[in-house]
């Protein structure tokens, strides 16, 4: 098994280091010492605890960085698990590089939930006439992607309760989230556009009048 990875933490983790909190993402989590997140530590912990120490290989680089050793001792993978960088185009990209180095591999991940995520999915999927589903009894968050094909695999999946996921419906999905968030600002920023246009129509037209 090979695990790819910075260890220094996600984005979320950075974003807000002078605000204690004890949700997963607080800055409180990456427990820097001496300028170094201890993540990679707590990892080789627990991989030392489960007794696979000598079955995991660790790569510590950005996902990008890993082409050459997925092309060289991974091309024949089964499977590739994605759970990185949640933006849209560093997960659009890692999942593009482990389709192209390990083109047999079945690729899956979590957090679902998250915009970037299905968005990327929804781009991929597309792109590349495959099939996503998602696992809809244990909250929606995790999801693999499957060869149009592959009828046994489908098959599986449906039998263990995941569910299709069209690339529109993801994409709508986003939008109405997005419009959710934004619509009363969006409905503000047009009635005043519609009053400042009667307004300047009419003054217009009284001015034509007054001629």
């Amino acid at each position: 098994m090979l695990c790819v990875d910075t260890w220094l933490g996600s984005k979320e983790h950075w974003e807000k280091p002078e605000e204690p909190s004890s949700d997963e993402w607080s800055h409180l989590n990456l427990q820097i010492r001496n300028g170094e997140p201890q993540f990679i530590n707590f990892f080789k912990r627990n991989v030392e605890d489960s007794g696979f120490g000598q079955q995991v290989e660790i790569l510590r680089c950005p996902t990008q960085f890993s082409e050459s050793k997925l092309r060289s001792r991974w091309a024949d993978a089964d499977l590739c698990y994605v759970d990185a960088d949640h933006s849209l185009l560093a997960v659009y990209q890692d999942i593009s590089l482990l389709h192209r180095c390990c083109p047999d591999a079945t690729i899956f991940g979590d957090d679902y939930l998250w915009s970037g995520v299905r968005l990327a999915l929804a781009m991929f999927a597309t792109r590349n006439r495959l099939k996503v589903f998602v696992d809809a009894k244990y909250g929606a968050s995790q999801w693999v992607i499957v060869d149009r094909g592959d009828a046994e695999l489908q098959n599986e999946i449906h039998k263990r309760g995941w569910r299709r996921r069209r690339p529109i419906s993801m994409i709508l999905e986003e939008a109405r989230i997005y419009l959710g968030i934004r619509l009363p600002r969006l409905l503000r920023i047009t009635i005043d556009a519609v009053r400042s246009f009667a307004a300047s129509d009419k003054n217009l037209k009284s001015g034509t009048r007054s001629l």
